[in-house]
């Protein structure tokens, strides 16, 4: 299991000047780069979160998983673009 919020215990997630949040930007951004393990995904979704928001906001990341590796890519099937 693997419990992931936008930002610590009584902090605000800043909403920033776009269409979404700084959390959900990193997240779609990061999740789809082939063949990152899942804790280093949000290793750099914490870090882009921290940057774009002055270190107003920190992610927290919470969970107990497996020794085996998750990565929601494979470097060897890269997701398909929806762009031409």
């Amino acid at each position: 299991m693997l419990l992931v919020c936008s930002a610590k215990e009584a902090a605000l997630a800043q909403d920033c000047d776009s269409q979404h949040s700084a959390f959900a930007e990193a997240f779609a951004r990061r999740v789809v780069e082939p063949g990152l393990e899942i804790n280093k995904v949000f290793r750099f979704v914490t870090s882009d979160v921290m940057s774009r928001t002055a270190n107003r906001q920190e992610p927290f990341v919470y969970g107990s998983l497996p020794p085996e590796d998750f990565i929601f890519t494979s470097a060897q099937n890269p997701p398909s673009s929806a762009t031409p």
